[in-house]
């Protein structure tokens, strides 16, 4: 009796039985009346075997899912921080340097407190909306930090204001690029595995 495992996972017994009758003497020759017979009998059992490697993409769409709510969080309170010192001023130290700074940007315009709002808003309405339209929200708002850098840049001004909301946004899409190319491969898998089973 022989019991192995074997490379596909089946759990195989082979029992033999063998039968001889070597020879018999009737005064003439010895000669065999009968050949050796082997029986085998082969059992297999398959044993359920886990796909690692789905199990590894679907475990890794999770982690970075929860990474890219947490920073989705953290985008949202500065945002809704920064855009409600533009909109409903609550510190009226910061307050009065974004009316400079947009007065220095939009005064030729004669606008620059109807720029100072309208980009309250756009910063107000991106960061809830990230929520239900993540990658336009997020698009936004790296489009208004861009303008933020720039703006400061072109003024001579300090850079250390976007870089905190800049950083969270380019986490983001890291995350977010991570997140498209595990869940393509956990998807690859489930169906190599559906597939598999099919057969």
């Amino acid at each position: 009796v022989e019991a192995k495992l074997g490379f596909d996972g089946a759990l195989v017994a082979s029992v033999d039985f063998q039968a001889v009758v070597s020879t018999q003497s009737t005064g003439e020759q010895a000669r065999p009346i009968q050949r050796p017979k082997v029986i085998d009998i082969t059992i297999s059992y398959p044993l359920p075997r886990i796909n690692t490697s789905s199990k590894q993409a679907i475990k890794m769409v999770s982690i970075v899912s929860i990474l890219r709510n947490v920073v989705k969080l953290g985008i949202t309170a500065i945002f809704i921080l920064a855009s409600h010192n533009k909109l409903y001023p609550f510190d009226p130290v910061m307050n009065g340097a974004l009316e400079k700074g947009f007065q220095n940007y939009f005064g030729w315009s004669g606008h620059a407190h109807e720029a100072l709002l309208a980009v309250g808003a756009l910063e107000m309405a991106s960061a809830l909306l990230i929520w239900v339209v993540p990658n336009l929200a997020a698009f936004l708002l790296t489009a208004t930090m861009a303008g933020a850098f720039g703006f400061h840049y072109i003024h001579n001004e300090p850079l250390n204001g976007p870089v905190i909301p800049s950083a969270l946004l380019a986490l983001y899409w890291i995350l977010t690029a991570v997140s498209g190319g595990s869940k393509a491969t956990s998807t690859t898998a489930s169906k190599k595995q559906k597939a598999k089973k099919e057969m």
